[in-house]
C-alpha cells in the first residue's frame, strides 16, 4: 500500500487518468509514478476500472507494491480492497451477440420492446450467468448500476442464478431506465414505479418514469429528484397500498410542488394488456404530464 502523503498524491493524480477506461478495462503497463520503475525504468504500473466511479491501481514491482482504489468522481482514495469490489461487480458485460435469435425474440416480448431500443437503453447480458442486465441511471443520466434478472427463456444449461441489483458506487437510488430524459410540456414531471420493467414501458410510451428498485422511499432517495428540478412526482402503488400512499403523501409533499399517489388496478404496469396500458398512458399524459 501507499505509505506516505507525497506518494499518495502522485499515484492519485496518475490513477485519475484512467477515467477513460471502460468498466472492466485495464490500462497498458506504465512506469510507476511512485518508484519510477527502479533503475531499469520497468513498466509495472497498471490501472483497472472495476466500477463506474472506481479505478484501482497497482505497481507489480516487489520492492514497491504501491496499490489502492480511487473514486474518480471525488478524486479521493477509497478505503476498501479492490478484491471486494471485483467480487461485488463480478459479471462479464456482453452484448446481445451472446444470444441466439429465439432468445432475443423472447427478450423483446418480455420487455415489450425491440432489440435496438433495449440496446440503446443500455441493456446488456451477463456473460457468466446469462442474466439480463438492466441499466440503472441517476437523475443526471450517469450509469450507476445494473439490475440482473434471470429469464427461463434465455438461460441455457445453467442453474437459476438469483436476481441481483448492483450499485457500482454502493449507493441505492431511484433509477431511470434511460440516460436521456424525456422532454415533455412539463419537464418537471416524473412517474415512479416499483420495478424497472414498468418504468421502461412507460418511458417507451413517452412518459417520464423512474423505478424505486426496492430501495424504499425516503427523503434521501427523493432529494436528488428535487435538486434536479422535478417538482411534480407521481408514485404508482398497488391498489391495496392506499394507507402507504397516504403516509408518503403526508411525509413528502413538502419537498415538491405536487406529490401524487396513483393506485393501480390489480396488475403491475409491466403486465397490463395493450388496451389497458394505452388508457393508463392517456390518463397519465392528461392528468400529470400536460399540467
Amino acid at each position: 500500500m501507499i505509505n506516505d502523503r507525497a506518494s499518495t498524491e502522485v499515484a492519485l493524480k496518475f490513477a485519475l487518468d484512467g477515467a477513460y477506461l471502460p468498466i472492466g478495462g485495464s490500462s497498458p503497463h506504465e512506469v510507476c509514478p511512485v518508484c519510477n520503475g527502479g533503475s531499469a525504468n520497468e513498466k509495472t504500473f497498471v490501472l483497472r476500472r472495476v466500477a463506474h466511479d472506481i479505478i484501482t491501481f497497482r505497481c507489480y514491482r516487489a520492492t514497491c507494491g504501491t496499490s489502492g482504489c480511487i473514486n474518480v468522481s471525488s478524486g479521493t482514495l477509497v478505503e476498501r480492497e479492490s478484491s471486494s469490489l471485483k467480487k461485488r461487480v463480478g459479471f462479464i458485460l456482453g452484448g446481445f451477440d451472446l444470444l441466439n435469435e429465439d432468445q432475443i425474440r423472447y427478450l423483446e416480448r418480455a420487455y415489450s420492446s425491440s432489440r435496438m431500443a433495449l440496446l440503446a437503453s443500455g441493456v446488456r447480458v451477463d456473460g457468466t450467468s446469462f442474466r439480463i442486465m438492466l441499466p440503472l441511471y441517476d437523475v443526471d443520466g450517469e450509469l450507476r448500476g445494473y439490475a440482473l434478472r434471470w429469464h427461463e427463456g434465455i438461460s441455457i444449461d445453467k442453474p437459476k442464478p438469483k436476481a441481483l441489483t448492483v450499485w457500482l458506487d454502493e449507493i441505492p437510488r431511484i433509477a431511470f431506465p434511460s440516460s436521456r430524459p424525456i422532454k415533455t410540456v412539463n419537464r418537471g414531471t416524473v412517474v415512479l414505479t416499483e420495478d424497472w420493467n414498468s418504468a421502461h414501458r412507460l418511458y417507451r410510451a413517452g412518459i417520464p418514469a423512474a423505478a424505486i428498485m426496492g430501495t424504499g422511499v425516503s427523503a434521501d432517495t427523493l432529494s436528488p429528484l428535487a435538486l434536479a428540478g422535478y417538482n411534480n412526482v407521481v408514485m404508482c402503488l398497488d391498489s391495496d397500498a392506499k394507507a402507504v400512499g397516504l403516509r408518503h403523501k403526508l411525509k413528502y409533499s413538502s419537498m415538491f410542488r405536487n406529490f401524487s399517489v396513483h393506485l393501480l388496478s390489480n396488475l403491475d404496469i409491466k403486465d397490463m394488456e395493450s388496451s389497458e396500458f394505452s388508457k393508463l398512458v392517456q390518463e397519465f399524459t392528461e392528468t400529470y404530464v400536460k399540467v
